[in-house]
């Protein structure tokens, strides 16, 4: 589900790497996941300036996300 990025640097894709293990490992629900997925492609696609896709994304994290702490954070982003 996550969108391939053109990594140009070590740390991206450093980061890239960790987040898709912490994605596949954590114990959470499949609901959960997929909202963490969304919310990172909305990151990813906000960094290469498309702003509507980012959007776009940010909504689908918040119509699955239930968990308050979670929510804010992806509101925080947002304004």
């Amino acid at each position: 589900m996550r969108k391939a990025r053109n990594n140009n640097n070590f740390i991206d894709k450093t980061f890239t790497i960790i987040a898709d293990v912490i994605l596949r490992v954590f114990p959470a629900s499949q609901q959960e996941k997929k909202a963490f997925s969304y919310y990172l492609n909305g990151l990813s696609a906000q960094d290469e300036g498309e702003y509507a896709e980012a959007l776009n994304n940010y909504y689908q994290a918040l119509q699955i996300e239930e968990d308050l702490y979670d929510r804010s954070i992806i509101y925080t982003i947002l304004v």
